[in-house]
């Protein structure tokens, strides 16, 4: 996922999304009931307060596994 950054509360993906304020309606995660899904900057925070990556870094195979850590994230782009 490549992000466009403009000014503050603009931040914009590869589609030209601002994942500040759009719900991105085609979100990778397939975890069930997740309450952040489609909404960027509160899964990357989230995320991050963990110390995971996203679902969105890893390929379809590797997200389902739902290991959000660094070392799944090294294997999974080998």
């Amino acid at each position: 996922m490549t992000f466009t950054s403009y000014k503050h509360n603009e931040i914009a993906d590869s589609k030209g999304r601002n994942i500040v304020t759009d719900r991105n309606e085609s979100c990778p995660c397939t975890y069930p009931g997740c309450p952040r899904h489609g909404n960027c900057r509160e899964c990357i925070a989230y995320h991050r307060r963990l110390g995971e990556f996203t679902g969105c870094m890893f390929s379809p195979e590797a997200e389902k596994t739902w290991d959000r850590s660094f070392e799944k994230l090294v294997e999974d782009r080998k």
